[in-house]
């Protein structure tokens, strides 16, 4: 989900609110029996609203997504073999990690070097220990691109994932609710604000059990 996706939603949903809202001072100044179920709508609507305010989408459509997981499963072995491990993004061919680290410590070099920018493509990175995700909102960029990583040493173990049918793991990264519950609240969302605001401004149960 991006923030355009999010925002769009938002405002939907904070229309058909306004709508609940006009419809619940109806009750109100008629002192209906309605009155009830109506604000119950109108404060479920706006506590979903504002947890979707908080949740953090994409800030642009995701041209390129790509896990990366490093690994040494030898460290207490000594003496430790100095390995190189490479890493090449389409056609930048990033500065090789050479040591004797663990699976963090390569994680963070190539942070590092696609944090500090000057690359052909405008990459983004998250990194949660020895796993580091490399993502870009580029135009040039695309889930296609050349994506290459090899270890020296076998048992140093490295590993890539194309995240195209799955960037709802980065989101999940950033935020206590995952996408699909997300988009869950949305739907509820509008659908609380759609049946309260469905109720007749007189006359008639319009759905609602009070």
């Amino acid at each position: 989900m991006d923030r355009t996706c999010l925002n769009d939603n938002i405002l939907d949903i904070m229309c058909k609110h306004g709508t609940l809202g006009s419809t619940l001072s109806s009750h109100l100044s008629m002192g209906t029996r309605k009155v009830v179920c109506l604000d119950r709508y109108n404060v479920a609507t706006g506590y979903l609203l504002d947890i979707l305010k908080c949740y953090r989408p994409f800030e642009d459509t995701v041209t390129y997504a790509h896990k990366f997981v490093f690994d040494r499963p030898d460290l207490l072995t000594s003496p430790l073999t100095s390995a190189t491990v490479s890493l090449t993004l389409q056609t930048n061919v990033l500065t090789d990690y050479v040591g004797t680290g663990d699976g963090n410590a390569m994680a963070i070099h190539f942070q590092d070097i696609i944090d500090a920018g000057g690359l052909t493509i405008a990459y983004l990175t998250e990194r949660v220990g020895n796993v580091l995700y490399v993502y870009s909102y580029d135009p040039i960029a695309t889930f296609a691109d050349v994506t290459t990583i090899s270890s020296s040493v076998v048992k140093v173990t490295v590993a890539k994932t194309n995240l195209q049918n799955d960037l709802s793991e980065i989101l999940n990264l950033w935020n206590s609710l995952t996408e699909i519950e997300i988009c869950n609240l949305i739907t509820l969302a509008r659908n609380a604000a759609l049946t309260g605001a469905s109720l007749p401004a007189g006359g008639g149960s319009g759905g609602c059990n009070c």
